[in-house]
């Protein structure tokens, strides 16, 4: 998982469950509102999620939940510096 938290104004929680939607954007001119969807597709794809969390005047936090790799699919390389 990777968390990513913010110290800004936050979201109002009833955005949060159409944040994710194509085309939605919250009072910013000249988006299309397609960032944040296009990243929950891909997460999707990958077998993973992505998620938010907020509250008000005080953070919001994303969430990206990778899915975890079986070890015959990693492959390890010396790199050198």
């Amino acid at each position: 998982q990777i968390h990513v938290r913010d110290t800004g104004p936050g979201i109002p929680k009833y955005i949060v469950p159409k944040m994710f939607d194509s085309f939605y954007t919250s009072g910013k001119q000249g988006d299309t509102g397609l960032g944040l969807s296009y990243c929950k597709r891909s997460m999707t794809e990958l077998g993973g999620t992505i998620d938010c969390e907020s509250k008000l005047g005080e953070f919001t936090t994303f969430i990206l939940t990778f899915p975890a790799l079986p070890k015959s699919k990693l492959k390890y390389e010396s790199v050198a510096y």
